[in-house]
């Protein structure tokens, strides 16, 4: 995060473009005119008042890191500056944070400002326990440590303009003797009080004229600047491993201290030289194969000098060690970031490491901005060394034999008190693509595998999360714009597995299905534009959840097909691998291979009747079915509970651990081989009537019995197909539904029972283990006892119902949320929905025939990741070569937190040199001050009884007054009324009128030329404008007072009446009403007070001075209103409940205010704006007996009022004109808030409420 430069893609394109991001200190920081003198030396200046800025220092997203706003607001802006730049860094490695919670990770940080201590301690009410903790400069590493849970050193460092340089140099040493296995390096500086300034400008180092002429002639000094960064370190051969994406690699570094020299700032060419001889000893690297240096160069007339000499004296002596001839021509480019961004001092290291890894990626030596011709004190003839004085492709050097040499870079930190440091950089290795994920298949009658045996799935899933529905919305939009890029080259799978696995997630969470970038772009769009489309699915997790259970439902027979689960079995290696598994035993007990049966070279008839065979059938499901549910299982999908339906048990069982794989298929070859063997003749038959009233209407002298219990009012029974017959006739005539199914035998009937001998056999030849997960069984539709584990229950199994309806309820019991239907055909979910309550449980199926298998697993999977299931998505990507890549970082919603550094003035001034009387009155001691002022000895008795009143009332608005100074709100409107007091005519009551309404209007369509600052700034020279917009505000007033009838209305308040001016046009137009006004404004109230007398309305009307969220109003009214009031009270359940005690029963409040449209409020300090949710809104209204009875949304309208395509060039002339701060800063707020209603994240709504003590449900 540098000047300009928010990220480091943004930072490339400056240093690219030889941008120059220096400019003029605003006041916001300080005031730089106080403290500013263009002649040196001049005591407690500065001759410097330019800097290299970076935006939003005051701001931070406190909410993500888990920070109250106190804390935030007394949290040095370094800290909370590097919080976000780790988790960013963290990311663009491809990690999540919490993959790196808990492990040996070292945190490094250079930072040598301590500008937020001098800040803070400028008002003493600012210092506490979190003011220490929130300033000390150990806690910048400590904090990160502390909120990612890293368990490595954490170190600061402080050796001034090296520091970051050093910190990278500690990093690499800490990895090398295993103190952590990854560190986070960086540095930081910021610019907050013009202290530093002076000192530096005393001490002669600041540039007079603002800039950094690095080995420039007319070099002067250089100028601060500000800024972070931070990388993330990792052994080189361990980030090969892990397939971690490299930018560089860190081949040596020194660092020393001259030891003592003229002065104790004074540069040191020898230890400057020495440095460097130890770095590239250090990395073993010659020095003719290093092609650029990106240099201290601060562009001090004598500083730059002395580093060119040491850069050319270490450089002679390394040509020697390594005995190398001199070269004949300059191979080295020169170049140094400061002349772009300034010093950073303890970023300053950091900023030029960032700068030499971006060039090496780009492959591009930016060029040093500011330089014009080479420094006559600088000689670069007969040397390595060359100026970089316009962007070039960075060349590599070769070998005397012609091979290319690697790109390789020195990056010099020198600090001011002697600490100097070198490191040598060279670019990453080319990438190795991971091979663990390759295999080649046995089987030639599959569709091949990809040339180089690489899997390649034929769709994608990407998730997206985050904190907030803001959040997300932005991610999508970042998302989107990095697709659209042209340089985008990344593969879809390769994006997708850096977000699914690199990535916390969050709450609010989408998951999105495609196969091409293009698809994806598009369905984010759909997303954002609300659309419901295939592929997408999202969800919000309530704060706090727990993960919710998973139940596995095995489907029964009847699901099959042929090719079921082909296409996951030709492009997942788990899945395939499980089949191949499955066919390899099960050729024990079968002569035809199983994958010959469902995936057949050529599909024909003959192949699907051998499916529907049974003793083909059962074993063919169990297969699908097992290695459905070892893929969902490698994904981290795993039940907490399973059941199957009959054959589907068989599945579950071996999926629980009941018996192995082998054991399981056997089992269920010689189930199925056994019933084919029985005579046909056999049949079943769905019923939809309860168990209880089937019973009732089965003669009990047949063969026909209950085969499965699958619902409230489905059941299956089964028997000879002759008696079947009889039985559906007797039922159609009792008006229940029948279905034959298509079967080849009657399963679960007495017609089994001649298999039951030589199944006993093969049964109770297998071995049982307790399962691991729970069963719910079949045979009692209960968690399966230990009778489970024996031949009794399977032999049981085929001839007993299975109670699936029972099973489903207990499931429910159990507390399973989510049930996935694992099998070719989701049966069992439309059976299942049946048995519990509407709207119960999550329902989800693997395959759907019909329905692409990718497509319906990814599905099924990006709901599970929506509710909440917590997915392994290293898993998900096993079988695939996918490789980390940049993509966007998390959007942080950051707000204001910022210290009070202007109370302490006041304090001053009550505890300084204040007469005794000012004393007393800020003490608010009205007995003193009364005591003081009674030794005037020309008071009168009555006078000196009178005056402790008068003091009272001169000593509480005194006190008042002080409370509010500094309330943005307060400052605000006695800023405007002080101007708006020459633009109303007050000579008479003739001229004066109350055409001045201090809100915003409604127009239905943006007017071009339309300037609302425009026409506060000169109304005259814009009447007709001016004209349009008094309309417009009256068209608010009329919309927003039609619910009232003023007829019956007798009083009237408004609780924010700003200039009267409402009130006035209340009382002209009903002459009956009696009405108060509440302003905060002193001089709102003085203006009011002086519009209604001139309108000789003071019978009518009468004003108060008060705060309507403090202050109890005088009297009951039929109407309360307020135009743009409530969003300015930050405590509105005071201003609610005052109004509910003042307001007559069956009366109304009209509002016209703000709402924040997501799940969170949205504060904005500077202005004292506080927009609450609608569900807020609600929760404010109903407990104060106010019921809403009309809102009307006016957003756009207000929006179109506040479009200013000008505004700059309006603010530039209030700045001319000398309008007061307090002004500016709120039309600027005004301006981002039209913006803000136009894009929908706020609504401008007329609100109506009538009170009644019993509010209707």
């Amino acid at each position: 995060r540098f000047p300009e430069a928010n990220d480091h893609n943004q930072f490339w394109q400056n240093i690219e473009q030889g941008i120059n991001s220096i400019s003029e200190i605003t006041s916001q920081r300080w005031e730089v005119e106080k403290y500013y003198s263009d002649t040196p030396e001049t005591p407690n200046k500065t001759i410097s008042k330019w800097g290299g800025l970076i935006e939003g220092v005051d701001q931070f997203d406190a909410e993500l890191f888990d920070i109250s706003p106190r804390e935030a607001t007394r949290t040095d802006p370094q800290q909370r500056i590097l919080l976000e730049l780790s988790w960013s860094c963290i990311e663009d490695a491809g990690y999540s944070p919490s993959q790196l919670s808990g492990k040996d990770v070292g945190v490094f940080i250079g930072a040598c400002s301590y500008d937020s201590i001098l800040l803070m301690n400028q008002n003493q009410d600012n210092v506490e326990g979190h003011s220490g903790t929130g300033t000390w400069t150990c806690m910048i590493p400590n904090r990160i440590s502390s909120f990612f849970n890293l368990h490595g050193p954490s170190i600061p460092i402080d050796t001034a303009c090296s520091s970051s340089l050093v910190a990278i140099h500690y990093g690499v040493k800490s990895l090398k003797e295993s103190e952590c296995e990854m560190a986070l390096v960086g540095g930081i500086s910021v610019l907050f009080t013009s202290t530093t300034y002076i000192q530096m400008s005393q001490l002669g180092m600041l540039s007079p004229t603002g800039q950094c002429r690095t080995f420039s002639s007319d070099a002067d000094g250089y100028v601060r600047g500000e800024g972070a960064g931070v990388v993330l370190l990792k052994p080189l051969k361990k980030a090969i491993e892990d397939g971690d994406r490299i930018y560089c690699v860190i081949k040596g570094s020194a660092i020393n201290h001259g030891g003592r020299a003229r002065t104790l700032t004074s540069p040191n060419v020898y230890a400057q030289s020495q440095v460097l001889r130890s770095a590239y000893t250090n990395a073993n690297i010659p020095p003719n194969t290093v092609s650029y240096i990106e240099a201290h160069g601060t562009g001090t007339p004598l500083g730059d000098p002395i580093e060119i000499n040491a850069l050319k004296r270490g450089f002679k002596q390394l040509h020697q060690q390594y005995g190398l001839g001199r070269s004949e021509k300059s191979y080295c480019g020169l170049g140094a970031v400061k002349s772009n961004i300034g010093h950073l001092e303890g970023a300053a290291g950091i900023a030029g490491v960032i700068k030499v890894l971006l060039a090496m990626k780009h492959k591009k030596l930016p060029t040093i901005v500011n330089f014009k011709e080479l420094n006559p004190r600088i000689n670069l003839k007969d040397s390595p060394f060359y100026i970089i004085d316009q962007t070039q492709e960075w060349k590599k050097l070769k070998t005397e034999s012609g091979e290319e040499i690697p790109r390789r870079a020195g990056v010099s930190s020198f600090g001011i008190g002697g600490v100097n440091a070198h490191i040598v950089l060279e670019e990453a290795p080319l990438e190795v693509r991971s091979q663990k994920s390759k295999f080649r298949s046995n089987n030639d009658r599959v569709a091949p595998l990809q040339e180089d045996n690489n899997l390649e799935r034929s769709l994608h899933l990407l998730t997206l999360s985050a904190q907030t529905e803001k959040a997300l919305s932005e991610l999508v939009v970042r998302y989107q714009n990095y697709l659209e890029e042209e340089k985008n080259d990344s593969e879809l799978g390769d994006i997708c597995y850096t977000a699914n696995i690199g990535r916390s997630h969050f709450n609010h969470r989408l998951a999105v299905i495609a196969s091409n970038q293009q698809e994806l772009v598009e369905k984010l769009l759909q997303y954002k534009a609300g659309e419901e489309v295939v592929g997408i699915c999202s969800g919000e997790l309530p704060k706090n959840s727990n993960t919710p259970k998973i139940a596995f439902l095995f489907t029964g027979q009847g699901s099959q097909y042929v090719n079921m689960g082909k296409e996951l079995y030709e492009e997942s290696s788990v899945f395939r691998e499980a089949i191949d598994r499955c066919d390899e035993i099960l050729g024990k007990f079968q002569t035809t291979s199983l994958k010959e049966i469902f995936y057949p070279v050529k599909e024909d008839e003959s192949h699907s009747s051998l499916l529907n065979q049974t003793a083909y059938t059962q074993p063919a499901l169990f297969a699908v079915e097992y290695a459905l549910a070892q893929l969902w299982q490698s994904w981290g999908i795993k039940p907490e509970l399973v059941m199957g339906h009959s054959v589907g048990e068989y599945v579950a069982a071996t999926v629980a651990g009941i018996f192995s794989l082998e054991e399981g298929l056997k089992l269920i070859a010689e189930r199925g081989r056994l019933m084919q063997e029985l005579p046909s003749g056999g049949g079943m038959v769905a019923v939809m009537a309860s168990e209880s009233r089937v019973k009732t209407l089965i003669a009990p002298d047949t063969e026909i019995g209950i085969a499965a219990i699958n619902g409230p009012e489905s059941v299956v029974i089964s028997g000879k197909s002759t008696e079947l017959r009889a039985v559906m006739s007797s039922l159609e005539v009792e008006g229940i539904k029948t279905k034959q199914l298509e079967v080849s035998h009657a399963f679960h009937s007495e017609l089994m029972e001649p298999m039951l001998t030589e199944f006993t056999a093969v049964a109770e030849g297998l071995t049982y283990t307790q399962p691991k997960i729970p069963v719910i069984s079949n045979l009692t539709g209960t968690v399966a006892d230990d009778s489970i584990c024996s031949a009794k229950y399977w032999v049981n199994h085929v001839r007993q119902p299975v109670r699936f309806a029972q099973g489903m309820e207990t499931l429910q019991k159990q507390g399973a949320e989510i049930f996935l239907e694992i099998g070719p055909k989701p049966i069992l979910l439309g059976m299942g929905r049946q048995c519990l309550p509407e709207g119960l449980g999550v329902w989800l199926p693997s395959l759907r025939p019909g329905v692409e298998e990718w497509q319906q697993m990814l599905s099924s999977l990006g709901q599970l990741y929506v509710t909440g299931v917590k997915v392994d998505w290293s898993g998900f990507d096993r079988d695939y070569t996918n490789q980390k890549v940049a993509l966007p970082t998390y959007p942080f919603q950051r707000e204001r937190y910022w210290i009070d550094t202007t109370k302490n003035q006041n304090h001053n001034t009550v505890n300084g040199s204040s007469s005794l009387v000012v004393k007393l009155l800020n003490q608010g001691d009205i007995q003193g001050l009364s005591e003081e002022i009674k030794l005037d000895e020309n008071l009168t008795e009555d006078e000196k009884i009178l005056l402790p009143k008068l003091v009272k009332i001169l000593t509480n608005r005194h006190q008042s007054d002080l409370q509010l100074k500094g309330n943005v709100v307060y400052d605000y409107y006695n800023s405007v009324t002080e101007v708006s007091k020459g633009k109303v005519s007050q000579k008479n009551s003739q001229e004066t009128k109350p055409l001045q309404f201090i809100t915003f209007g409604i127009l239905p369509e943006a007017i071009p030329g339309f300037s609302w600052v425009k026409i506060f700034i000169e109304p005259n020279q814009n009447q007709t404008y001016q004209a349009a917009l008094l309309e417009s505000q009256k068209e608010l007033r009329k919309l927003c007072f039609a619910p009232v009838d003023f007829s019956s209305c007798n009083k009237v308040l408004d609780f924010g009446c700003g200039y009267g001016s409402d009130l006035i046009t209340l009382a002209k137009s009903h002459p009956h009403l009696q009405l108060n006004g509440y302003t905060i404004s002193r001089e709102q109230a003085k203006f009011a007070t002086n519009q209604v007398n001139g309108y000789q309305l003071q019978e009518q009307i009468q004003i108060f001075n008060r705060d309507s969220s403090k202050d109890e109003f005088p009297d009951n009214y039929n109407l309360i209103f307020g135009f743009e009031v409530a969003h300015h009270i930050k405590n509105k359940s005071l201003l609610f409940s005052n109004i509910s005690r003042h307001l007559e029963e069956e009366g109304l409040l009209v509002m016209a205010d703000f709402i924040a449209n997501g799940d969170l409020d949205i504060d904005h300090e500077e202005t004292s704006s506080y927009f609450i949710t609608k569900q807020h809104w609600v929760e404010q209204l109903s407990p104060n007996h106010l019921q809403l009875i009309s809102a009307i949304d006016i957003s756009q309208e207000v929006a179109n009022h506040l479009y200013d395509p000008e505004f700059e060039e309006s603010l530039n002339e209030l700045h001319k004109k000398g309008y007061d701060e307090n002004i500016i800063n709120a039309f600027k707020s005004y301006d981002k808030l039209g913006k803000l209603l136009k894009k929908g994240l706020a609504n401008y709504v007329l609100l109506a409420a009538k009170k009644q003590e019993i509010i209707p449900e």
